[in-house]
């Protein structure tokens, strides 16, 4: 029996030859995914410098096959190209990923513009560079009374400004040790009046601070005076609650004083008189006598006292919401009652007053929060608002469009001085302000406080320095005033204090 062979092959060139096509591969379907390739991220890296490996993704379909010809864009970073094309096996890779400026967790991400599938976030943890800087500060003070020492603070920064370590070992000097000394440790100790650099070194890098001690005027034993005024630029009168006394600012002697004359101190210099408050009355001085010629009664018991432009009217606030205007001329005395926007806040002692540049308007505050403007001619109030308990005093801007309220609860109020309402407020840390005084040009508000006086943009309502002194408890220095060169002048428990016109 004969067998009959057939074979595979056979059957398969058969079948070819019957015109079946051979099976290829399916067309990849459109993007389903989208992934970060192994490496790129999480990454480490140091600012301003590219990531080791660049951003790179793979774009897959449903069935995880590959999609080319897909455009991705990278974003949220300095990626270089910003958008890349899948290649055929679905690959878009970047070319650089330079990080930014600063230091910590920075990110980039990549998405395919043509399909709604999630972002890839790529992460770096990025180190600041190398440090380029050294930075010495002295907290926000900038001048030093005499007796005060004051800790620097020293910081590195790289290139980009990120906080880093420093080099060592750190070193410190100053230009004039008869002003200013400072220790192995940073602390700067004030003796004399004048300007000292202290100056940082470490390594190759220096930096320096200038401290400015302002001239100190010393008074009596016993004597804290707690108000001002200027007779001349050389010349001043100061009060301490009992007695008064004229100190010559040049040489720092004190002169003759008047006994039962004490408070808050105007001097009308072209008349040669001097006002000062003193329980419930004012007493008038002869200036060229330093004797007390006249005695004006008022009705309460005086707290503020202001003037107005022309020095033909006085205005004193009492402790229970009055202001009396008294005319220089004719010593009469007018009564204005300012009624407590809040009259369950407390009595309304008026801690504040201010007088518009021509005159006509009259700006007060008092403790329980009431703020005032109010019309000089009759004491009509034309505008109240409640700011606060705790408002201490008031300055007018020189353009008379804001008016500046201190509030004994540590903050300051830049006020439209139409409406009384607040524009900007600055929060003053550590111990409150009482008292305020505006420079002739407008530019710097003084805010004196028991510990320190703040030096403030009016502008912004920001600090620009603070100068602290040796007050011991608590101090109610009611005035600051300007040399005509706007070189500001103002009483501490120990003496008075001549700034720089420019620290």
């Amino acid at each position: 029996m004969r067998r009959r062979v057939f074979t595979v092959v056979g059957l398969v060139a058969i079948a070819s030859c019957g015109g079946v096509e051979p099976q290829r591969p399916a067309p990849p379907g459109p993007p389903a995914s989208i992934a970060a390739e192994p490496g790129t991220t999480p990454q480490t890296g140091v600012v301003g410098k590219p990531v080791a490996e660049p951003p790179s993704v793979v774009v897959k379909d449903a069935l995880g096959n590959p999609v080319s010809g897909v455009e991705v864009q990278f974003f949220g970073g300095d990626v270089t190209p910003s958008s890349v094309i899948t290649s055929a096996t679905g690959r878009a890779k970047a070319t650089t990923w330079t990080l930014g400026a600063t230091a910590g967790e920075q990110s980039v991400y990549a998405r395919v513009p043509s399909a709604s599938l999630a972002q890839v976030e790529f992460r770096a943890t990025v180190a600041a560079g190398a440090p380029t800087k050294l930075i010495v500060t002295l907290g926000q003070a900038r001048m030093l009374a005499v007796g005060v020492i004051a800790q620097l603070s020293v910081r590195f920064e790289d290139a980009f400004g990120n906080p880093v370590a420093g080099p060592a070992p750190l070193s410190f000097s100053s230009s004039n040790t008869n002003v200013a000394t400072v220790s192995r440790t940073g602390a700067v100790g004030a003796l004399g009046p004048g300007t000292a650099n202290i100056l940082a070194t470490a390594d190759t890098l220096t930096a320096g601070i200038p401290v400015v001690v302002p001239t100190h005027i010393a008074v009596p034993a016993g004597y804290s005076p707690t108000s001002v005024a200027l007779v001349s630029d050389d010349e001043a009168i100061t009060a301490n609650g009992y007695f008064l006394s004229r100190v010559n600012l040049v040489s720092g002697a004190f002169g003759p004083s008047v006994s039962g004359v004490s408070g808050e101190i105007v001097v009308d210099a072209a008349s040669g008189i001097a006002y000062v408050t003193r329980s419930r009355n004012v007493s008038v001085l002869q200036l060229s006598t330093n004797s007390v010629i006249e005695s004006i009664a008022i009705p309460g018991l005086a707290v503020r006292m202001v003037a107005a432009p022309d020095a033909q009217k006085l205005y004193i606030g009492d402790d229970s919401g009055h202001v009396f205007r008294i005319d220089v001329t004719t010593k009469t005395t007018t009564t204005f009652t300012l009624q407590s926007p809040d009259p369950t806040s407390g009595p309304a002692v008026i801690y504040g007053l201010a007088v518009s540049s021509d005159g006509a308007t009259l700006y007060a505050s008092t403790r329980n929060g009431g703020v005032y403007r109010v019309r000089t001619a009759d004491g009509q109030i034309l505008r109240s608002s409640q700011v606060g308990p705790g408002a201490t005093h008031v300055v007018l801007s020189l353009d008379g469009t804001e008016l500046y309220e201190a509030n004994e609860y540590g903050w300051i109020d830049a006020l439209d001085a139409q409406s009384l309402q607040s524009k900007r407020r600055l929060t003053t840390p550590g111990t409150y302000p009482y008292n305020m005084a505006l420079s002739p040009d407008g530019q710097t508000l003084f805010a004196i406080s028991p510990q320190q006086l703040y030096v403030v943009s009016p502008a912004t309502m920001t600090i620009r320095y603070t100068i602290p002194f040796l007050w011991s408890g608590y101090s109610q220095a009611s005035q600051i005033v300007f040399r005509s060169d706007g070189t500001p002048i103002f009483p501490t428990q120990t003496g008075l204090e001549i700034l720089p016109r420019q620290p």
